[in-house]
């Protein structure tokens, strides 16, 4: 049967007009709360960026943008004493929460990682073998494998959420200083982006990718040859981004604030950039908003890089428990919801359930009549959050099991809104099975 919600007359019937597409553009947000940031990471659980700010030479604060203001946590505490290109924050979605890689921990020991859900910086003190202490680190989550990535002294660790492994001893790229790493699900390997080969007077061009097993090298550019830059993946727009840096002195001393992404294997110009105050842009981070379809660059100012159009993807309500746990309902290989592509979505089973159903709805506040959420007869704890207008079921394999969406090419689908639920079987709830939180998905341009 046709899929109501992806097809052409019922892209029609939300109302959609054809148009053009219109550029992203940065807005300014105003004044950070501190100059010196340290990093930041966009928190998919609670739809918050989360940013590390210096205020002093013992002062590390916490803070989080909610897209409107920022807030600052005052009982978060520290993930350690850290200090420029010493801490790599990324989102984990295995455990739902932030973490900070540290490259010299307490002690002056390497390998600490700290984790964060909104209340306070968990430290977890790693057992041997660990990265060495340094004062630079690169790191991000390959969210395909399931592993904190780092890369320090010319080293390059995993983290399996239980212990660290060294994974190759000595290789390419070499001694990178204050590279920055990313994660890009699309292709499914970690970037390390920039830096300076140790001591060496000149900063490195070439993108080095890491695909669990060997580096290679990808694409060189000038422009990644940067220190002290943001990057990102860019899950709003589907590609790794850069922002501003340095030259450290190699062979000048030059700030930019300009922005590069990487698309089809080649870095270019990201259209729209920050006018008029690229002082305050040193040191800049970036994280990728997914719920408001936005990258948010955090440095002495907050800016935002705004799509009129964007796709988005967040979270809202609670699932429920069973043997297994709670069902999570997440994106597939980052795939968002854009015109003329797959979204695709992941369905964590967390048990023994040979397979998984999706339902898709054109509304999460009412369906045949009913008001939304609404408790699901027969179970414990457990609510229907969307509309019921299509199913889909696939198999588990490894306790996953993933769903495919083609969305439409043209433009007259862009803010396209829809929601989603999974199912799975569990014997814990008496009726036999458990649902996940919903998800609000936007169609959107890339």
């Amino acid at each position: 049967m046709p899929n109501p919600i992806l097809s052409c007359s019922s892209w029609a019937l939300a109302g959609l007009a054809f148009g053009s597409v219109v550029p992203a553009q940065w807005t300014s947000r105003g004044p950070s709360p501190a100059s010196d940031c340290v990093a930041a990471a966009y928190d998919e659980a609670r739809a918050v960026t989360v940013a590390v700010f210096r205020t002093g030479p013992l002062d590390v604060q916490t803070w989080e943008w909610n897209g409107t203001a920022w807030t600052h946590n005052a009982a978060a505490g520290s993930p350690g004493i850290v200090q420029d290109d010493g801490i790599a924050l990324m989102y984990d979605p295995v455990g739902h929460r932030v973490l900070a890689v540290v490259a010299e921990g307490p002690g002056s020991n390497g390998g600490w990682l700290f984790a964060y859900g909104g209340q306070a910086w968990v430290g977890m003190a790693p057992a041997q073998p660990r990265p060495p202490g340094s004062n630079a680190i690169a790191a991000a989550f390959d969210t395909q494998r399931g592993v904190v990535v780092a890369y320090v002294n010319g080293q390059t660790w995993e983290w399996n959420g239980v212990g660290w492994t060294l994974a190759v001893a000595s290789s390419l790229p070499g001694d990178l200083r204050r590279a920055r790493m990313v994660y890009d699900p699309l292709q499914q390997h970690c970037l390390l982006i920039g830096g300076r080969p140790g001591s060496e007077p000149w900063l490195n061009a070439i993108t080095w990718q890491w695909n669990g097993a060997a580096w290679t090298a990808g694409p060189a550019s000038s422009l990644t040859q940067r220190v002290q830059h943001g990057a990102t993946f860019d899950g709003v727009g589907g590609r790794p981004m850069r922002y501003g840096g340095s030259t450290e002195g190699m062979p000048l001393y030059q700030w930019f604030a300009d922005s590069a992404v990487l698309d089809a294997g080649v870095w270019g110009d990201q259209v729209g950039v920050p006018t008029g105050a690229p002082m305050a842009m040193l040191g800049s981070h970036l994280a990728a908003d997914l719920a408001r379809g936005r990258v948010v660059l955090v440095g002495a100012e907050t800016w935002e890089l705004v799509r009129p159009t964007p796709a988005s993807f967040a979270r809202f309500g609670a699932g429920c428990a069973g043997l297994g746990g709670v069902p999570q309902l997440d994106l597939a290989a980052g795939r968002m919801a854009w015109l003329g592509h797959d979204l695709g979505l992941r369905v964590s089973t967390l048990g023994a359930a040979g397979f998984a159903a999706v339902a898709f709805g054109l509304s999460n506040t009412t369906y045949g009549g009913a008001a939304l959420p609404a408790p699901l007869p027969g179970t414990v704890g457990c609510d229907l959050l969307v509309g019921l207008d299509v199913m889909q079921v696939a198999l588990t394999s490894g306790g996953t099991a993933e769903f495919t969406l083609p969305v439409p090419v043209g433009t007259f689908a862009a803010g396209f809104e829809f929601f989603a639920q999974a199912a799975v079987p569990d014997p814990g709830n008496p009726l036999g099975l458990v649902v996940s939180h919903g998800v609000r998905i936007v169609v959107g341009t890339r």
